[in-house]
């Protein structure tokens, strides 16, 4: 059985390397808080920069160009419409053609 005083010279003799552990832990703590809040304040700084610098110049562009953006949406609107009828067409009529050629099937079958 360990005694009291074997526990006491244990510990003793564990104290610096116990110390260094928790210096360690310290030490990884506050650089891990540092980092993240020096990383939080970038993210803020940059994200105000571009409300303040960018986005007022990408609508000053954009309002520039409206007329030409409107014109480009309205001739793609046009073409996937003509698009999507043309392919629906396709489909509809390789449908209809396979459901002729069934019913033949069937009809000799059934004869």
């Amino acid at each position: 059985m360990i005694t009291v005083e074997q526990i006491n010279e244990m510990l003793e003799a564990a104290k610096p390397s116990i110390v260094e552990s928790f210096k360690k832990e310290i030490k990884d703590s506050i650089s891990w808080d540092v980092k993240n809040t020096a990383s939080k304040i970038v993210v803020e700084e940059t994200t105000k920069w571009v409300k303040e610098n960018i986005v007022p110049e990408l609508i000053k562009q954009l309002v520039e160009s409206k007329d030409g953006l409107i014109s480009i949406g309205i001739k793609s609107s046009d073409e996937i419409v003509k698009i999507l009828c043309e392919s629906l067409t396709t489909a509809l009529s390789e449908k209809l053609k396979d459901s002729w050629r069934r019913k033949e099937v069937l009809g000799k079958i059934f004869e």
